[in-house]
């Protein structure tokens, strides 16, 4: 048996609050409550725990009120241990003095993915920390950069060097830091010392460090706070990328759309740019309708199959000696020919060519690779198959209409057949285009990573209504409600995007699993994520299925007035289904609101005022904190926020303690009174850009920019020599100020010239105030 106390400083003044501890024994999950002091300054926790060989302890701290979580330390940099007994021993015990870990840019820049491109250890794959209970004790200095040399202690007792340098101790580095186990116990004075490279020597600033060991004689591990030395400059490098819809590249070979081929060839020009990112927007299948509706990318009918329409087609077994090669070659180059994407056309001639080309592939033995992606994909890949299929055998109709999922999967298992038709073609089909779409994404990510070059996908907030996880899993979803967004600068009446809204109860009750499962499959491929419309994990403005307005809606969860605290104001308000009631955001903007008493408008502003930025904020920020924590843990994938919108105040605390990169747009600032972000308000841990898909290009927006405006920009970021949309991206690779510098690929066009006789307003992928917008942009052809 293994006698474990932790024991960790931490004031907590409020009784209704206190600390947990939150982690895995040796795989299994547990939560454990600590107790605290008279004066609530100090908690601990004893464990006892079998012990046959190794307890391996990966866990973190967090604090609760009840069943809400108030504060939490970065999941990415959880403390770990392996702990064991003396040889021969039976039992024994371990203290460990604890320290709460606070967020830190490093952790970030010292983990996978960042840590080789930016030039550091990854400290991810150092070993973990382990000891037995005849070990002397043990410190940690908590670090995730790596010093250059080698960092000693040295100090008044003869093991530690006597006060000379070259017979210094050297500290062992870490998964989590430095460690320093000193080879007796006695106390001693000492200094940490950092040898350079050059064999210079320096001693670490302020007044020597005690070691005083406890007389109990139980092996202790503890933290020491990090050392300061004279001349110890970290330099801070910028990585740089391009965000670019994968439908937008042209290839070499393209086919009236971009593909993963195409993408790989801009990888070329990405690594002469000096660039490290690539992000993409979502890349999954949204074929419903099969017309220009499907192009909206957010509308995906699966979490997990990516678009027929991105097969390189040229790279199909079977292409190049089929006969009608010659012709599909002349169709391609005619859909190349168009400045944009001709959606439809380009669907219906690669599904036409898939056809055929499968149609003479399956007739021939499968080879075993191809066996073992059906074995390995089953659990998600059937679903969707099956779903493409009834889809196909059901046009016009929706997932309302289908027969249940569970009734076909019946079918399948027992005859691959359902109600009598055969859906083993329509499945195969799915199957084999779905291998080689994954074989090219992978064929990316390969040649990505040889150039040093990160993927970065999309992980919508929203799927279809009409999609395999609504018919599979229909419990999960609110189909009596429509996600979208309140009335903002974007749109003055809001924005119904569609998309049904999450059952998060049911979610959190079955552990997240479907959350968890959808990042597991997307870090096969990705490094990482931007997660579109995070304040969705916070709150989702909710309304009414089939209003299509959005100004009836009401975030959920939220908590409403009463009928009594808004007498008189009612029509100024939302209902929800349980009668409680939601003041509109901009109420002054609603018919009738002139014809208010003076008392009335200030009842309904106060209650709107209330409702938005005070009565909601602590419901918000567990709420938050609870979905992300749950979810983020699954894959060690590089999370990147779009926190755009109506933000609500605690979004950076929620940000800065998961170390959740946010996004910076410099025409949208988050602080009231600003004309755009400047530079001393950008968070590190961030990705700045001159804009996003739903914007402008940089070269539209700077037209409507007055002449102050512009100059007001220019000397901000120090680009008054050449006011232009050229120097102010000069200027932002320049003086770096945030972690990732990624731009639309439109925007990183000013610095050449390239595609510059093209009308700027064509350069915008998406204008979000309508619904009908097709997403078609491409990048200008080469002359």
């Amino acid at each position: 048996m293994l006698d474990i106390r932790f024991r960790i400083p931490y004031h907590i003044d409020r009784v209704e609050q206190a600390l947990q501890w939150v982690g895995r024994v040796n795989g299994s999950e547990m939560v454990y409550e600590l107790i605290p002091d008279n004066d609530r300054h100090y908690w601990s926790l004893s464990l006892s725990v079998p012990c046959d060989s190794t307890v391996e302890l990966i866990y973190g701290y967090r604090v609760v009120q009840g069943e809400s979580i108030i504060r939490v330390e970065p999941p990415i940099v959880p403390h770990s241990l392996r702990l064991s007994l003396a040889e021969g021993e039976t039992s024994g015990k371990i203290a460990i003095d604890d320290r709460w870990i606070d967020p830190d840019p490093e952790h970030r820049m010292g983990d996978a993915p960042l840590a080789k491109l930016l030039g550091r250890t990854d400290f991810s794959l150092l070993r973990i920390p382990s000891f037995d209970t005849a070990t002397g004790d043990v410190f940690l200095i908590r670090s995730r950069r790596e010093y250059e040399g080698d960092l000693l202690v040295v100090g008044a007792d003869p093991s530690i060097g006597a006060w000379c340098p070259n017979k210094g101790l050297s500290l062992s580095l870490s998964r989590n830091g430095y460690l320093l186990q000193f080879p007796k116990r006695i106390a001693t004075e000492y200094k940490l010392v950092w040898r350079l490279p050059s064999g210079e020597v320096r001693w670490e600033q302020g007044e020597n460090r005690h070691y005083q060991p406890d007389d109990d004689g139980i092996f202790t591990f503890g933290y020491l706070d990090l050392p300061q030395f004279e001349g110890q400059v970290f330099i801070r490098r910028q990585l740089t990328g391009t965000a670019v819809p994968l439908f937008s590249l042209r290839g070499k070979r393209s086919q009236g759309i971009g593909d993963f081929t195409s993408a790989i060839e801009l990888l070329d020009w990405m690594k002469e740019e000096g660039q490290s990112v690539l992000q993409l927007l979502p890349i999954y299948d949204t074929t419903f309708s099969r017309t220009e509706r499907d192009s909206y990318p957010y509308n995906a009918i699966t979490t997990y199959g990516i678009h027929p329409i991105y097969l390189d087609l040229w790279e199909l077994p079977g292409f190049a000696e089929a006969p009608e090669k010659e012709s599909w070659l002349r169709e391609a180059q005619k859909l190349e020919r168009h400045a944009q994407v001709a959606f439809e056309k380009v669907l219906r001639f690669k599904e036409r060519v898939v056809e055929c080309l499968f149609s003479r592939w399956d007739k021939q033995p499968k080879s075993e690779q191809f066996n073992q992606f059906w074995l390995d994909e089953q659990e998600q890949l059937l679903p969707y198959a099956l779903f493409c299929a009834i889809r196909d055998m059901l046009p016009h109709k929706g997932v309302e209409d289908y027969p249940g999922y569970a009734d076909v999967r019946r079918g399948w298992e027992k005859d691959r057949c359902y109600l009598g038709k055969s859906l083993e073609e329509a499945v195969m089909r799915c199957v084999f285009t779905q291998y080689y779409l994954y074989g090219q994404l992978g064929q990316l990510t390969e040649e990505a990573h040889k150039r040093g070059i990160l993927i970065k996908g999309d992980l919508p907030i929203g799927v279809a209504r009409n999609s395999v996880d609504v018919w599979t899993q229909p419990h999960l979803f609110h189909l009596d409600l429509e996600a979208g967004s309140p009335p903002d600068a974007f749109s003055p009446t809001g924005q119904d995007w569609g998309f049904p809204t999450y059952n998060w109860l049911e979610m959190e009750r079955e552990g997240f699993a479907w959350w968890r499962r959808r990042l597991r499959s997307m870090s096969r491929h990705f490094d990482a994520l931007r997660i579109d419309h995070i304040l969705g994990f916070f709150r989702i403005w909710s309304i009414p299925a089939g209003t299509g307005d959005a100004s009836l809606g009401w975030y959920v969860p939220a908590l409403g007035f009463s009928a009594d605290e808004v007498q008189g104001v009612t029509d100024f308000c939302n209902q929800d289904e349980h009668g409680h009631y939601h003041p509109l955001m901009m109420p002054q903007q609603q018919i009738g609101y002139e014809r208010l008493t003076d008392e009335q408008q200030y009842k309904i502003a106060q209650r709107s005022d209330e409702y938005y930025h005070h009565r909601n904020e602590y419901l918000w920020r567990e709420t938050a904190l609870k979905r992300l924590t749950n979810i983020m843990t699954t894959s060690d994938i590089l999370l990147c926020a779009e926190d755009l919108g109506v933000l609500p105040k605690s979004i950076q605390e929620v940000l800065s303690s998961l170390e959740l990169l946010s996004l910076e747009v410099l025409r949208m600032p988050k602080l009231p009174g600003k004309r755009f972000v400047e530079p001393h308000d950008i968070p590190w841990l961030s990705v700045l850009t001159t804009g996003t898909h739903d914007m402008p290009s940089l070269r539209a927006w700077w037209a409507t920019l007055s002449e102050d405006a512009q100059q007001e920009l220019a000397e901000l970021y120090h680009f008054t020599e050449d006011v232009s949309p050229r120097g102010l991206v000069e200027a932002l690779l320049r003086e770096p100020r945030a972690l990732l510098l990624i731009l639309p690929l439109q925007d990183w066009f000013v610095r050449s010239g390239y595609g510059a006789e093209i009308d700027p307003a064509e350069e915008q992928i998406n204008k979000p105030e309508d619904p009908h917008h097709i997403w078609n942009y491409r990048i200008p052809s080469p002359h």
